[in-house]
């Protein structure tokens, strides 16, 4: 947090109030509380929206509400705080909290669990809500005054969390909570925001992979720039970063550096020129046997081979359709998995999160097979109109975005499997576990083959 807050010993009025409040309750002052005080009207207005709201519905709806929203939101600090505060009210024990976590809201009752899916809702797709969702809350009981103020008491945990997290307040230890309690109520949180993150992820390469990859070129030599390496990297760097906060010390903002990764920013200096292996299918100099040069069977590349640049190209292009099948083959029983999975019985016991993973999933599985086509229509247009060498250029870059899809796609089928089959910890660890295998496999070995390579010609 870079703000400054008021110090105690100049603390005065409602700071004085809200500093007193925390020191004779805990010994300390909460990092919210002195985030808060900042700014005291907007602070004491958001008490005042409180006590308006909790005598029509009671402290336990409110409770109810409030986790609701936070546990959607991923707010540890709103987890920990009404995590205590449900305690001690009574509103739900120790083992209905650590259920609770674990997305299990059976110590609820069967109305507030309405309250508590009507604020989830509303913390992550407020948009899409209709009449439908607040006649849940009637046909539960709830009076239109009542209604009105679940609502109010969701959406100001929204305004209060979601302020907090923008400002990256340190989340500090909860006196008088269960450790145990507490770790499970963070385990939700970063279940929620892991989620969310994994999904922002794959948005941002994409964007990042359509927006520069193919339309960037390097400055200093006309070609265009594989951005892919660097770019995948910095975001997959930054999103795991964020899944990994201190909960006794600062805790970080989400995709941090995220505002230097627009089009035409330093976030990785000046575009890498093209590697060795991406010179292989480099075919700009390519031209068609009518305007070959003089010496047609010359070839200036030292790979060994003797042969035009439309034999190359030619040779490319066959590459390029083997690298093709085997891709197709993968997205193909990816993809008829995830149409089967939607037809079984069991479908309907996945969770929100589970389900938005899974559209997100056959989203994916949709992109990659439409890429994986898209050489062959193009194939297809340009057929005898000796455009082979643009053909290869062009195809090469769509593979290696199918290749960033599938790999996006096979991460998020493993994790949707053991998320629904064993726990969402589980899911989370087998989701960092395929992200490092296909980062190492598809990204990392190759780099280290060709410097292995790039070493022993170079070496005595």
């Amino acid at each position: 947090m870079i703000i400054t807050p008021p110090p105690a010993a100049a603390a005065e009025g409602h700071v004085a109030d809200m500093y007193s409040s925390d020191m004779s309750g805990d010994g300390f002052v909460f990092g919210h509380t002195q985030a808060m005080a900042v700014n005291p009207e907007a602070h004491a207005a958001f008490e005042t929206l409180i006590r308006a709201v909790v005598p029509s519905i009671g402290m336990r709806v409110y409770e109810a509400a409030t986790l609701g929203a936070a546990r959607e939101i991923g707010s540890a600090h709103c987890l920990l705080a009404h995590g205590r505060k449900s305690l001690r009210a009574g509103v739900v024990d120790e083992a209905g909290l650590a259920a609770f976590a674990a997305d299990d809201d059976s110590a609820f009752t069967a109305s507030e669990q309405v309250v508590i899916r009507y604020s989830a809702k509303l913390s992550s797709d407020a948009a899409s809500m209709t009449d439908a969702d607040t006649l849940a809350l009637r046909d539960a009981g709830y009076s239109d005054r009542q209604i009105v103020d679940i609502t109010l008491a969701a959406a100001a945990r929204n305004y209060f969390s979601r302020a907090l997290l923008a400002l990256a307040v340190p989340v500090d230890v909860v006196p008088g909570l269960d450790p145990a309690i507490a770790r499970a109520l963070l385990r939700a949180r970063w279940a929620e925001q892991g989620s969310v993150h994994c999904l922002h992820l794959g948005a941002r390469v994409l964007e990042i992979l359509f927006g520069e990859f193919l339309l960037r070129s390097d400055h200093r030599t006309g070609d265009r720039a594989d951005l892919l390496a660097h770019r995948l990297a910095e975001a997959h760097g930054a999103a795991i970063d964020h899944l990994v906060p201190r909960v006794d010390g600062q805790t970080r903002p989400p995709l941090v550096n995220r505002g230097k990764c627009h089009h035409g920013s330093s976030l990785v200096g000046a575009a890498s020129p093209w590697t060795s292996s991406e010179r292989a299918h480099d075919t700009d100099a390519m031209t068609s046997d009518r305007t070959a040069p003089q010496n047609p069977r010359r070839d200036d590349r030292a790979d060994g081979r003797d042969e035009t640049p439309n034999e190359r190209a030619d040779r490319n292009w066959v590459e390029l359709l083997q690298e093709l099948r085997v891709m197709q083959t993968g997205t193909q029983i990816l993809t008829g998995f995830l149409l089967a999975v939607a037809f079984q019985p069991r479908f309907t016991d996945m969770d929100e999160v589970q389900r938005d993973l899974y559209v997100v999933l056959v989203a994916l599985a949709a992109v990659a097979t439409i890429l994986a086509l898209t050489p062959v229509g193009m194939h297809r247009a340009l057929f005898g109109r000796q455009r082979k060498p643009d053909l290869v250029r062009v195809a090469s870059r769509i593979v290696k975005i199918d290749l960033v899809v599938i790999g996006a796609l096979t991460i998020g089928v493993t994790t949707l499997i053991i998320d629904f089959t064993v726990d969402r910890t589980a899911g989370i660890i087998a989701l960092i576990a395929a992200v490092v295998g296909v980062l190492g496999l598809w990204i990392a070995l190759p780099r280290i083959v060709r410097r292995v390579r790039g070493a022993q010609k170079i070496g005595p």
